[in-house]
């Protein structure tokens, strides 16, 4: 019965340390709150995050619906190809040949 309760402590200190950053409270504030109220606010916060993360999804595919579907990559490197193969090393000049003593 006593591990059905156990919770890694690692892990309860670091959501309460986002949750305080996020919603800017002091830590001592986190620990006065009846364990139901704790609770309540993180399921609430975690509905938040995910509403946000499938907005920013959303979006990301209408930009992505709106971009040309061209490969930028592909063009580039076609580019350098093409410059490399067109563009030749000058050539050094010779050095004149010194007189024999």
């Amino acid at each position: 019965m006593f591990q059905t309760f156990q919770i890694s402590l690692t892990n309860f200190f670091k959501t309460r340390l986002l949750l305080c950053e996020q919603a800017h409270i002091q830590f001592s504030e986190i620990g006065r709150l009846p364990y139901y109220e704790y609770e309540l606010t993180l399921e609430a916060y975690d509905e938040v995050l995910k509403e946000r993360e499938e907005e920013r999804k959303k979006s990301e595919e209408e930009q992505q619906s709106k971009m040309p579907t061209t490969d930028y990559r592909r063009q580039a490197n076609d580019m350098m190809r093409n410059a490399q193969q067109s563009f030749k090393m000058p050539s050094m000049p010779s050095m004149p040949s010194l007189p024999k003593l």
